[in-house]
């Protein structure tokens, strides 16, 4: 299904892959852990997308697991993630992505109120379809 849903979505845009970054979220790696073996093998057209990255995180949803004012450190299970993958074989590697301190995942709270961007579709340069 990907590859026909990724052909729709190219062929309604009018773009071929080297005009196109493709970054594959795999949003909290705790939860998402397809190998890049796997992904290389489900991506249409892999080494014909201008750039090929994939993003992650691992930051918490919040830090009440935390004293206030402490200094901790937590392990970066996302970077871990992509590293391990450093010495396989794949057709193509993709470059890495994380979410720096922030949650991976959107959420509704009392107290935040998450700011949501709408992508706009284009080339490089900004040039839209």
């Amino acid at each position: 299904w990907l590859k026909i849903y990724i052909g729709d979505v190219l062929q309604g845009l009018g773009l071929e892959p080297e005009r196109v970054d493709l970054v594959v979220d795999y949003q909290l790696i705790s939860e998402f852990a397809m190998s890049f073996q796997e992904l290389c093998k489900k991506v249409p057209h892999l080494t014909r997308w201008r750039t090929f990255t994939v993003i992650s995180g691992a930051f918490p949803k919040d830090l009440t697991e935390y004293k206030k004012n402490g200094q901790y450190t937590r392990p970066r299970e996302d970077w871990s993630f992509f590293r391990a993958h450093e010495n396989t074989k794949l057709e193509r590697r993709p470059s890495y992505g994380d979410y720096g301190i922030q949650y991976a995942r959107a959420f509704k709270s009392k107290r935040i109120h998450p700011i949501h961007s709408r992508g706009l579709l284009g080339d490089h340069e900004g040039r839209r379809p």
